[in-house]
């Protein structure tokens, strides 16, 4: 034996912690050295505390150390109150015993209110709880209406008001919550907070006030007419607000989530069904949109965009969108350019062709198949310049999947030389390349298809040319990896997948039985792995099946919708 060895071995096994009023605890020194570095620290190194076997903690009383004890023998312990549960947090952080910060903490959060959440902000900041900070954040987003209204709020520092009123997840009624909020903020202390002001006004949606708000309220306020910026500001929201009515400029600003409406846009084209209407999940009731400015199109494509609901038609050039903003129907932007595409490129030629029409980033890019060479361009009109390009021989196959995620349009399965395939590839359209991905286990085509930044969901579409599948697969971005998931309800091509929210729908398509078109809505159970059929009405054969896109609506224009009751119901 070694003298360090020896030295070790003629330490006292046992520790006393001194609490207040010279209390004493005793306890294993092994079980305080692996419990925190804290401990290890002090029993394991040459420190008087090591040598005797003593530790003073007499800022802590003997009953809130014998909770410390017992967690750290046993992993838990017996919680009272939110004053037991702040104190347990307190000594944690000062003795280095993270599990069982995280674990008080988690006590706290059960117990969160709008009169607490404030302090509770102020005590995981000065804890370092990382979780609490969060979850006390959350809160006050998720409660911010009742939280401003706290005398608490008017403690919190200018920074933390702005990371709140700058929130996309901010939870309110209106917009006028959020200016409400920070004028109560501010005029607190006026003379020290007035100078602020200015960089949380900014942060004010202030289109989504009423007009009469902004005129009355916000134009005529102090701390507004008082900053330049800030009267620029509101001027210029009000010019929006009054602009003319052939005047399609953007709101600067998109809204808070909590003012929006998830819906599902369908259309078809056959009669009596000319008019767009708008399938809310939630409530399961469809809403009819107000007809088209040309009703004599027949759009064959639909998807959202930069707030806007965009119709391509048949011929291209003749598409329109839905601006809800104005609740009204405008020419789609790439029929106002002088453009050199011939968008009837396929047709004029006599070339029996399809098109997708999908949306990545600021380009609209129409994908135009060649069903006899089985071969693809792609158009792209871009947003922001009103300009278009073309990549022609794009790919060398049809009637594939067409999903997008950021800068990729994802090409998955389809036809080529008569054969059906497997095959998945992207194409970054910036960088103007392909890039060849996992095949998928089941080779097929005509197939429904969406993605979000983790993953990308195929469904339906044809096994083989004569047999459509309701056979469904899920890719990992990360792994590229494609996995067999749970079947439709119903075997569908031409469907559509739709995100609302996280929540994942597959909608229109055809019944496999006498390939009847269908009506049909069904949504995906991440959690069983399974999909539940939500509403339904077979019709008749002739009937095209639908387009389908996810799209937002503002609350106060959805409240002005009708409810559809035609034979869906």
């Amino acid at each position: 034996m070694n003298l360090s060895d020896q030295a070790e071995s003629e330490l006292p096994k046992t520790v006393s912690l001194i609490v207040q009023d010279g209390k004493e605890l005793k306890t294993l020194r092994h079980v305080l050295s692996q419990a925190s570095p804290f401990f290890e620290k002090l029993l394991t190194i040459n420190m008087k505390e090591n040598n005797e076997g003593v530790v003073r903690l007499e800022v802590f009383d003997e009953s809130l150390m014998k909770d410390v004890l017992e967690f750290i023998h046993t992993g838990n312990v017996q919680i009272s109150t939110s004053e037991n549960a702040e104190e347990l947090i307190a000594a944690a952080d000062y003795m280095c015993l993270s599990k069982l910060k995280s674990f008080a903490g988690k006590f706290i959060e059960q117990t969160m209110s709008s009169s607490n959440c404030v302090s509770t902000y102020f005590m995981a900041e000065k804890f370092d709880h990382s979780e609490l900070l969060d979850s006390s954040r959350k809160f006050m987003l998720s409660k911010f209406v009742n939280v401003a209204q706290t005398g608490n709020f008017l403690r919190l520092p200018r920074h933390e008001v702005e990371q709140l009123v700058s929130s996309d997840d901010v939870v309110i009624e209106s917009e006028e919550d959020v200016f409400k909020a920070i004028l109560r903020w501010t005029l607190h202390k006026k003379s020290e907070r007035s100078k602020e002001f200015c960089k949380l006004f900014c942060h004010v949606r202030l289109t989504f006030l009423s007009r009469d708000f902004l005129l009355n309220d916000v134009v005529t306020n102090e701390l507004v007419t008082e900053n330049e910026d800030c009267i620029s500001s509101a001027t210029n929201a009000l010019a929006w607000i009054d602009r003319a009515g052939d005047d399609d400029l953007s709101r600067p600003f998109s809204p808070r989530k909590a003012l929006e409406k998830s819906v599902i846009a369908i259309y078809r084209k056959d009669k009596p069904f000319k008019n767009p209407l708008f399938y809310l999940p939630k409530k399961n009731d469809i809403y009819r949109l107000q007809g088209m400015a040309k009703t004599d199109c027949e759009p064959e494509h639909i998807f959202s965009c930069r707030g806007k609901l965009f119709f391509v038609s048949k011929e291209v050039d003749e598409s329109q969108y839905y601006d809800p903003d104005f609740n009204c129907w405008r020419a789609a932007p790439w029929t106002k350019t002088d453009s050199e595409i011939n968008w009837l490129h396929w047709r004029a030629m006599g070339i029996r062709h399809r098109r997708k029409v999908v949306v990545v980033q600021n380009e609209i890019c129409f994908i135009e198949e060649d069903l006899e060479e089985d071969s693809s361009c792609l158009w792209k009109f871009n947003l922001d310049t009103n300009s278009t390009s073309c990549s022609k021989d794009w790919l060398e196959r049809t009637r594939i999947c067409a999903v997008t995620v950021g800068k990729y349009i994802y090409a998955i399965g389809g036809v080529r030389d008569i054969n059906i395939i497997k095959q998945c590839s992207k194409f970054d359209i910036a960088e103007n390349k392909w890039e060849k991905l996992a095949d998928l286990n089941l080779t097929r085509y005509d197939a429904l298809g969406v993605g979000t930044q983790e993953k990308i969901y195929v469904a339906g579409g044809w096994l083989d040319f004569d047999e459509i599948t309701n056979t469904c697969e899920v890719y990992n971005r990360s792994t590229d990896e494609w996995n067999l998931m749970c079947r439709l309800t119903v075997s569908r091509p031409f469907g559509n997948l739709v995100l609302v929210g996280n929540s994942l729908y597959a909608v229109g398509g055809a019944v496999h039985d006498l390939f009847r078109k269908i009506w049909s809505v069904e949504k995906y159970d991440y959690e069983k792995d399974e999909w539940e059929e939500k509403e339904r009405t077979l019709c008749v054969e002739n009937i095209s099946p639908y387009q389908a896109s996810s799209f937002t609506l503002l609350k106060e224009e959805s409240v002005k919708l009708k409810r559809y009751k035609g034979i869906f119901r």
